[in-house]
Formats: structure tokens, C-alpha cells, sequence
């Protein structure tokens, strides 16, 4: 840490509420029912996606084969995937597929591989052994 930045402990104790009394016992006066969220953050940090299961999680790969690179916009619904572990260790080099605010039928007009994959139980679909048992459902046709 470098320690020109580090508060000094008398300011880190007055910030967090402490200090010693005369006879020199630590006396505290935390403030925590009225901690409000952190305002300096609100439009700079998220909790980001929070994929469940790995079944819209595609390789390089795959993703080619759904038409990334070919089919236009694309690439606004399958990019690049991180988490923590990725961040922390050696990263998977992967992409999600991420079609939130599409109803089914504007994906399969607009990006029919992507649909097909997840609808027909393809290597990274929905239906894939990978994914929870209880989010598999069977395809429909009326979407």
C-alpha cells in the first residue's frame, strides 16, 4: 500500500468514529443505522451479469459458427465473459450469449443459429446436460 495515500491512524480513527478517553480506554461511536450506499459509486460500478449455469456461455469458436463476425449486431449479444475467477487467474478466453431485452421471436428472425443452438439442445444450449435440469423446458414453435 502505498503510503502516501494511507490515511494516518488519528484520521482513520476520527473517521470511523473512535478515540480514547483520558484514563485512555477505546471508546467507539459507530453510526451504522444511518450508513447510507456510497453516492461517489452509483453510476460507476454494478454488479455486472450474473450468469446461472454455463449453457450461454460459447468459445471463440463457437461463437464464429453462430455468426459472430458474420451475421450484423451480432456482436452487441455475444461478448467477451469475465468473472472473477478470469480476473484472479488465467482467464477462459470465453463470450456470453446475452439477449436480454429480445423476445424469442426477434432472436430467431434476427440471429436464427444463435436460436437454433438454444432451442434444439445444441453443445451450448439451454437443453445442453450442462445446464440445471430444472431450466430445461421443451422448444415451442408458438414464440
Amino acid at each position: 500500500m502505498d503510503t502516501a495515500l494511507a490515511p494516518s491512524p488519528a484520521t482513520l480513527d476520527a473517521f470511523l468514529g473512535r478515540w480514547r478517553d483520558a484514563d485512555g480506554s477505546e471508546r467507539a461511536n459507530y453510526q451504522l443505522a444511518g450508513a447510507l450506499p456510497l453516492r461517489a459509486n452509483a453510476a460507476i460500478s454494478s454488479r455486472g451479469v450474473q450468469l446461472i449455469g454455463s449453457g450461454f456461455i460459447v468459445t471463440p469458436e463457437q461463437a464464429t459458427a453462430l455468426g459472430l463476425g458474420r451475421i450484423p449486431r451480432l456482436e452487441r449479444h455475444i461478448r467477451p465473459y469475465r468473472n472473477g475467477k478470469d480476473l484472479t487467474a488465467t482467464p477462459r478466453n470465453v463470450l456470453a450469449i446475452d439477449l436480454f431485452g429480445l423476445s424469442a421471436g426477434q432472436v430467431r428472425d434476427r440471429f436464427p443459429e444463435v436460436y437454433r443452438s438454444l432451442g434444439k439442445g445444441g453443445s451450448h444450449s439451454v437443453l445442453n446436460p450442462r445446464v440445471n435440469p430444472r431450466y430445461r423446458r421443451p422448444a415451442t414453435t408458438s414464440d
